[in-house]
């Protein structure tokens, strides 16, 4: 958007003197938008050669408007049925309209038709210029006969009642006037919000030797500097990183630009294909795009009804792109009827939830519906799905509010986000925010106790939560069980290892992921029915001994033991000679016995403490005489070979012994 030569020349435009609102014209062809426009700015918006030469504005136009100090930006867009696309392209982004109608014409098909696109996009304000008023054949009679139509067709609509000037663009006839009622109309209207993720669909785009690629458009949300990294995105390929090398608003150089500023960005690295009209220039990391939107669709009460995936095009933002609308709610949409659908599109788009699109059939050409973005969808619908019609309804609710938008976001991902997850990323680009404003987005929504946070960045749905709750006071109960077969099975150990009670879940098709099982835990441990130590688990009651059928088992370990003296068998061989058929259960004894003090572990072997205690002594009395080998020892003591060697490393563990070459020698003082 540029303006005169003398307004480029004041030099860098101050953030300040940008009024963050942009105003479109609308109207038939050849009702004087174009002339209108020069007559207010000073500029003329038809730049492009053909359009001098034919005299009809083909492309979107731009010029700057001077309000109180303040530059607005104006959108003029072409009134012939075969540019309708660039209108579209041209109204997204506008807050304001005015809608032009010649006083020698009257209201044409272009006239309704824009009228009705402005209001499928949802704008809300604005003034009607009845130009060319001083023609010669325009009198009383057919300016108050224009009257009665215009208020015909305004009736129930955002321009019912609004401002209605009479003004000539020759003669200057009413283009003060105008000027006036539109500094009044833009006092209240609303503006585009500053903060948030930098979003700006691409109007125009060209290149400027020596600069590159420049991209103009009208920011939806955020700001952007010179020096910012960006993204683009362009259909299906890739998005693309760029940077700002510099910027304009207007024509001028700006040092900061806004939603609801005209912007023109240099972009590099980029160039005039992947940023064309219809692609998305955005900050990094926080969009993505997608081919499958659920919607809220209005079809135009003067148009046939729509049949459900009928092939339509889909003006959405400055893009426009071959679709089908899936409705949800029925075979087909009758005319000025509403319902929720799923467009599916032959190639992705950006957009969030509250984006308005314009829906066109695709031969012959003309505005058949329109509607509203509800959210971005992961999978096809499935029509006459009650689950599929609940969903999209919840989402149309929570529309313009982001704690209920975010808890839909959480269902769609199946009641569960975790913070850093593919799945959460998806939520926040579904939304259009930064993955921290998401967390704080359902951490207030877990104050409320709408959700549930079971860990931090870990949210659970109250539909998810509750599920959970249940399949874990399940999972809870499996575990007692297993920790009291357990406990039957081994009663003289203390604690269930954690890695034998996953074998027994398994072992008994029970199992659990890791993270479900320590929750089960912890909350069982929690509520006093278990303990824990680093070895393991135990039910509180549980108490390690020796039940009455396996005292037996233990005065077998004790005699053999005794009996084998210093020449002990193996260990295994003692558990299978003191429980015959059930070596578990001897195992189980002997380590009982080592635990409560009665028999030492010599590793692959168990002898009685008493036995231990006097070959220690023998030992440390013969390398009093000097150093031994363990056949010596062996020897010496009248044990064999495993007892003496298990002795001797036992005794080099403890400091007593150390070992030079083959033999032991004791530790000297340090």
């Amino acid at each position: 958007m540029t303006g005169s030569p003398e307004w480029r020349a004041r030099g860098p435009l101050d953030p300040a003197q940008v009024a963050r609102v942009v105003v479109g014209t609308a109207g038939h062809i050849d009702h004087g938008k174009t002339a209108l426009v020069r007559a207010l700015t000073g500029v003329e918006a038809d730049r492009l050669q053909e359009e001098r030469e034919r005299g009809m504005t083909i492309d979107l136009g731009f010029a700057p408007l001077e309000l109180e100090g303040q530059a607005v930006g104006i959108v003029d867009v072409p009134g012939h049925e075969r540019f309708v696309k660039n209108m579209v392209a041209g109204a997204t982004g506008v807050d304001a309209v005015i809608l032009v109608v010649a006083a020698d014409d009257g209201v044409m098909p272009q006239t309704r038709e824009h009228l009705e696109i402005l209001r499928l996009l949802d704008v809300r304000t604005g003034l009607v210029a009845v130009t060319k008023v001083d023609r010669p054949e325009v009198d009383a009679l057919i300016l108050e006969a224009l009257d009665e139509e215009l208020d015909a067709l305004l009736a129930g609509t955002f321009l019912a009642g609004a401002p209605r000037l009479r003004v000539d663009s020759l003669s200057g006839r009413g283009v003060p006037e105008l000027r006036a009622a539109l500094g009044r109309l833009l006092e209240g209207a609303g503006r585009r919000p500053a903060e948030g993720p930098f979003r700006m669909p691409v109007q125009r785009v060209f290149s400027v030797k020596g600069f590159g690629t420049v991209a103009t458009g009208i920011p939806l949300s955020g700001a952007v500097a010179a020096g910012d990294a960006l993204e683009v995105f362009r259909g299906d390929a890739p998005p693309r990183a760029t940077r700002v090398r510099g910027l304009q608003a207007y024509g001028r150089p700006i040092e900061r630009a806004s939603a609801g500023h005209s912007t023109a960005l240099n972009l590099a690295d980029v160039t005039r294909a992947h940023a064309a009209r219809g692609a998305v220039v955005a900050t990094p990391g926080v969009f993505r795009a997608g081919t499958l939107w659920n919607v809220r669709v209005e079809a135009l009460s003067g148009a046939p009804p729509l049949p459900t995936r009928r092939e339509v095009r889909v003006h959405l933002g400055t893009a426009e792109v071959l679709g089908e609308v899936v409705l949800l709610e029925g075979p087909e949409l009758a005319p000025g009827a509403q319902a929720l659908a799923q467009l599916r599109l032959r190639v992705s788009v950006v957009a969030t939830p509250g984006d308005r699109f314009v829906l066109r059939r695709a031969s012959p050409l003309e505005t058949i519906a329109g509607g509203v973005v509800l959210a971005r969808s992961r999978w096809r619908l499935k029509p006459g799905k009650r689950r599929a019609r609940e969903r999209v309804a919840a989402q149309a609710a929570a529309l313009g509010d982001l704690c209920a938008q975010a808890a839909c976001e959480l269902e769609e991902a199946d009641g569960e986000l975790r913070r850093g997850s593919e799945a959460w990323r998806e939520a926040a680009a579904g939304l259009g925010i930064p993955g921290p404003e998401l967390l704080g987005t359902l951490r207030e929504l877990a104050a409320r106790g709408a959700v549930r946070e079971v860990e931090p960045g870990w949210f659970l749905s109250a539909a998810r939560g509750e599920r959970e709750e249940a399949e874990r006071a399940a999972l809870v109960e499996v575990v007692r069980g297993a920790l009291e077969a357990y406990h039957r099975r081994r009663p003289t150990r203390a604690v269930c290892p954690l890695n034998e009670l996953r074998e027994a879940l398994k072992a008994g098709d029970q199992a659990a992921p890791a993270g479900r099982l320590r929750a089960a835990l912890r909350a069982l441990v929690d509520a006093g029915g278990a303990r824990v130590d680093e070895l393991g688990y135990a039910l509180t009651e549980h108490e390690a001994g020796l039940p009455p059928a396996w005292v037996r088992v233990a005065e077998r370990v004790r005699t053999l033991v005794a009996a084998d003296g210093l020449q002990p068998r193996g260990r295994s061989m003692l558990a299978e000679s003191a429980s015959p058929g059930n070596t578990e259960r001897g195992e189980d004894v002997i380590a009982y016995l080592v635990e409560g003090g009665e028999l030492v572990d010599a590793g692959e072997v168990v002898v009685t403490r008493a036995a231990w205690e006097r070959s220690e002594a023998a030992v440390v009395a013969a390398l009093e005489g000097g150093g031994r080998t363990v056949a010596e020892l062996r020897d010496a003591l009248g044990a064999n070979r495993r007892f003496a060697l298990a002795l001797a490393e036992e005794l080099d563990r403890r400091g007593v012994t150390v070992r030079e070459g083959d033999r032991r020698v004791l530790r000297g003082p340090d």
